[in-house]
């Protein structure tokens, strides 16, 4: 019998870190992650599959029914145990979260759960929920309608992706086997530091072949290039040359606040050169990074994509444009796998 695979949650890096080793004595259960804020738990929940998800009330940046309803609008089979020492039935939070779909709730003080008999209580109880379909959260029917996709990057002559570095496992499988045709250059922004960007270099070159190269100053954006950089000290810039062709450059800040973030700076200076064939790409972030850049090209005509775990992300961009244009569509990670391929040689 295969084990019952588990996700805990908890705000507190030890209380996560105990739980985890509990239910790791327990060869019948499998702690595939953990995770520290609900935007976290969502993201590697949706990654991981877990068969239960093991979380506490309240995390710094959601609660957990709040959680729990991302995991159901997301259409996720998965079983929600809350354990936490703030459980209780006078307590509104588990309300919230049993209202919401969470199947059953531990009251679990630091410590306590190292006892036998807590340990017993929660490894049946995840046991038991792990292959009981009457146990998961209620799923929504028509919770997710597939966009209407194709076409989105056909016609771009340049697309840019900004991939934060909390993402980064999750890079190389995108990356695997892309080609960029004549038509198309791709600058993929990898948020690491400069002192990590030579062993991420050496990995993408790995993947992508000799096609994927460092950004240098001045080189030529004329189409079929896959360009890599991190982020950088200055900012990268776009300039035309007198003969119409586009490269890119390296430009100091004056001051550190004097443009902002340098990637917002590369989507504006973007939209301004390729109008509406531009589309840019964020993965990953807190929202204070790339936004701005994001309406700049939505301004300009072109094409603006978040993926669906970016959670963090699409709040921030919610709250700055409530209007819901920004980005132009949410998609999940494979299927943007499958839109990159749009800029691919022969992609028609």
């Amino acid at each position: 019998m295969k084990a019952v695979k588990v996700l805990i949650a908890d705000p507190r890096p030890r209380g996560a870190e105990a739980l985890a080793t509990v239910l790791a004595e327990n060869p019948r259960i499998e702690v595939v992650a953990t995770a520290l804020t609900g935007a976290e738990c969502i993201r590697k929940s949706a990654l991981t599959h877990p068969h239960v998800v093991v979380m506490d009330l309240k995390f710094r940046d959601m609660e957990a029914s709040e959680i729990v309803e991302e995991l159901v609008a997301r259409e996720l089979k998965v079983a929600v145990y809350v354990v936490g020492p703030e459980v209780s039935k006078e307590n509104p939070l588990l309300m919230r979260a049993l209202k919401a779909g969470a199947f059953e709730y531990l009251r679990c003080r630091p410590g306590e759960a190292d006892t036998a008999a807590l340990k017993r209580q929660l490894a049946n109880t995840i046991f038991v929920a792990g292959l009981s379909a009457s146990k998961q959260i209620p799923c929504k029917e028509g919770t997710r309608t597939p966009p209407d996709l194709e076409g989105l990057l056909k016609s771009r002559e340049l697309v840019i992706v900004g991939w934060a570095n909390e993402r980064l496992a999750e890079l190389p499988d995108l990356m695997a086997r892309l080609r960029v045709g004549p038509a198309c250059d791709l600058i993929l922004v990898v948020g690491v530091p400069m002192d990590e960007f030579e062993k991420t270099m050496s990995i993408l070159s790995e993947i992508v072949g000799p096609q994927g190269r460092p950004v240098g100053q001045g080189v030529e954006l004329s189409g079929g290039h896959l360009y890599v950089t991190p982020r950088r000290p200055q900012d990268l810039a776009i300039e035309r040359s007198s003969g119409g062709r586009c490269s890119l450059s390296f430009v100091e800040r004056r001051t550190p606040k004097e443009t902002g973030p340098s990637l917002d700076r590369l989507f504006q200076q973007a939209a301004q050169q390729f109008k509406k064939r531009v589309a840019g790409i964020l993965v990953g972030g807190d929202g204070s990074e790339g936004t701005k850049g994001l309406k700049a090209i939505a301004e300009a005509g072109g094409v603006t994509l978040v993926d669906d775990l970016s959670v963090e992300l699409l709040a921030a961009l919610a709250k700055q444009y409530p209007d819901g244009s920004i980005p132009s569509k949410v998609v999940p990670m494979e299927d943007l796998r499958i839109l990159l391929k749009e800029i691919e040689p022969g992609a028609a």
